[in-house]
């Protein structure tokens, strides 16, 4: 390897902005790989958690949030507006286009389901019930639905031509949808979808549902509504802000959040009778929220803003002092041609390397037992890679470029 051409690049942790010691119950936020918007997020579980955005790409955490990385990136004029995982493995991801995509092997790769040829219809939402019985909803009205993880879908009667923003499911037979000027839709057979009767006009954003009886829908100028009895009535909830709602995280029939525009988190622990602001400030929208359990979630928004709640009690924030421990890697050559050399120091462990493209296909995977110095052959075209090492606890990530 020549030492006048080598690059060093220093892999290490996404580490917290804040300090060690936090209040109970704060939203923290935390550094974010990418300045994108980012639309949606979702933790299936409280280890793996995945973020969609603008320039269509998604991030993940094996770690439950102590480090993140770019598993897909197009860069284009595109984005994905909701991500959701059944488990560990299984997920989609939709957005402009008409596009749909899914993963079985935890979004290492990207298969497309459906895709239009223009920018609309767009989805804007998408609920799994399960790794096969899912449903997305998008422009004009658009409900589809999928027995089989996605190789089918079918569109459904929604009886509007609105815009449809959420979509929810409490049990395999009984969902909400929610969208433009007022809209609440209810199924309670999985089939036909009827319209609710609601208090208000204004858009609905967001949805969440605890079971069949307990739902929550917010939108623009601060709306909150309330159904306890499945959906036969709808009854306003006072919010305390004008700014625009988005998403519902729903802990249990009594305690939900919601986020929204400059900042927003609002948060009720008696089923929405009083709401609490806990505002971050800050500029622009958070779009979405993920609540794992009572004390662990996480919401993302523009400019690539990414929050975590926690109670400091139990989950302690990340020591900034952890940069010291990182993976030391040199790339002979950046950019590179027809192979890849790399001399990589590893304080402990072994490591699984791969290298990705913009659209997400994986042109190299390889083991690395122990520190060391390795070369891979390469047959890719021009452009930008992630070059990506995952070690079991943590991952991390590294652009490269190849020029033939």
């Amino acid at each position: 390897m020549s030492n006048t051409s080598r690059i060093i690049c220093l892999l290490f942790p996404i580490l917290a902005f804040a300090s060690i010691a936090m209040t109970v119950g704060e939203w923290e936020e935390q550094y974010s790989p990418t300045t994108y918007n980012l639309l949606g997020v979702h933790f299936p579980d409280s280890q793996n958690g995945w973020i969609a955005g603008d320039g269509e790409i998604i991030l993940h955490t094996g770690d439950g949030g102590s480090s993140w990385i770019i598993q897909y990136v197009q860069g284009q004029d595109k984005y994905y507006s909701s991500i959701f995982f059944a488990d560990s493995l299984n997920g989609w991801v939709c957005g402009t286009h008409y596009t749909m995509r899914h993963t079985e092997d935890g979004g290492w790769n990207w298969d497309l389901q459906l895709e239009g040829g223009s920018v609309l219809p767009r989805f804007h939402d998408v609920w799994f019930l399960d790794a096969l019985d899912g449903w997305a909803v998008a422009d004009d009205g658009i409900i589809l639905h999928t027995p089989n993880g996605g190789s089918d879908w079918a569109q459904k009667t929604s009886g509007t031509t609105q815009y449809l923003f959420g979509v929810c499911f409490g049990s395999a037979d009984t969902g909400y949808v929610v969208g433009g000027e007022g809209i609440i839709l209810r199924t309670i057979d999985g089939d036909t979808w009827e319209s609710c009767t609601t208090p208000t006009d204004e858009y609905f954003y967001g949805v969440g549902c605890y079971g069949t009886d307990e739902i929550w829908a917010v939108g623009s100028n601060g709306t909150i509504v309330h159904s306890g009895n499945a959906g036969e009535s709808w009854a306003s909830q006072t919010s305390g802000s004008m700014n625009t709602l988005f998403d519902v995280g729903v802990v249990d029939q009594e305690k939900v959040w919601i986020c929204g525009d400059e900042g927003t988190f609002l948060y009720t622990s008696n089923g929405g009778a009083t709401w609490e602001n806990y505002s971050v400030g800050g500029p622009g929208y958070i779009y979405s929220i993920s609540m794992i359990d009572e004390w662990n979630g996480w919401a993302v928004g523009e400019y690539g803003r990414l929050f975590r709640y926690t109670d400091s009690t139990a989950v302690e924030s990340p020591k900034l002092t952890e940069i010291n421990s990182n993976i030391s890697v040199e790339i002979d050559g950046n950019p590179i041609s027809n192979a890849l050399h790399l001399d990589i120091n590893m304080s402990s462990g072994s490591a699984t390397l791969r290298l990705f493209d913009l659209t997400g296909r994986c042109n190299l995977e390889a083991e690395i037992p122990e520190s060391g110095m390795y070369s891979y052959p390469l047959d890719c075209t021009d452009g930008a890679y992630l070059l990506v090492l995952d070690s079991g606890s943590r991952r991390y990530a590294c652009k490269v470029m190849v020029i033939n």
